[in-house]
């Protein structure tokens, strides 16, 4: 996948990845806890950057905690499923969530079965990540500008893969096609592990990227 393209201004580049406890009980701050596994869901396919840091999480906690920590991905609809998956869960402190921002973006734009101040407790942010414009290396162009002026003298023709409807990486392309003042399509894929390689095949033109799940593909 080519490199070609910008890092997004600084009021795009914050990812706040947060460690979400579903309606926390007391039983969970017990000095028993963990009492049993723990189960951290990701609401996107193994291989992104929500995902990566889960599994880096789960490894460490596994460790010093005594039980283990299992990742356990339920992608899809930009993460939602995953949400609501520990929104369901048994408020005993052994389902947790770890989330991008779309945790929040995804209640914003549309209406869930879940609400992200009532029914999450934030216990941590993990990272704050910048982002990267990446673009198929078939597609015409060497920097941002020839990427705006291409999507501008072909209005909708040139696409755009995201994790899905909702989250950061569909937001984050939809502002940029704002600023810029140019239109493009999007198509979203259940989470970056499938919007990367659609990239960097060419079945799709671009994708806005985190470098960290990025770079196996850069």
């Amino acid at each position: 996948m080519s490199r070609r393209g910008s890092i997004l201004p600084k009021s795009l580049a914050p990812l706040l990845v947060v460690l979400a406890l579903a309606c926390a009980a007391p039983a969970a701050q017990s000095q028993s806890y963990p009492a049993k596994p723990i189960r951290l869901i990701v609401g996107f396919t193994p291989g992104g950057g929500v995902d990566m840091v889960a599994r880096v999480i789960a490894d460490h906690y596994s460790q010093v905690m005594g039980q283990r920590f299992i990742v356990d991905n339920r992608p899809g609809a930009g993460g939602t499923i995953g949400v609501e998956t520990v929104a369901k869960a048994a408020p005993d402190g052994h389902t947790l969530l770890v989330s991008s921002s779309s945790l929040v973006t995804n209640a914003a734009i549309q209406s869930q079965r879940y609400d992200p101040i009532r029914d999450f407790q934030p216990v941590t942010k993990l990272t704050s990540n910048s982002y990267v414009v990446l673009v198929t290396p078939s597609l015409p162009v060497s920097s941002t500008k020839t990427l705006v002026a291409l999507a501008r003298s072909k209005p909708g023709t040139v696409t755009y893969a995201s994790s899905g409807v909702g989250g950061v990486l569909h937001l984050g392309m939809e502002l940029f096609c704002l600023l810029s003042g140019v239109q493009m399509t999007h198509v979203p894929y259940k989470g970056v592990a499938e919007a990367y390689p659609a990239v960097a095949s060419g079945l799709v033109n671009m994708v806005l990227g985190n470098p960290l799940s990025a770079s196996p593909v850069m």
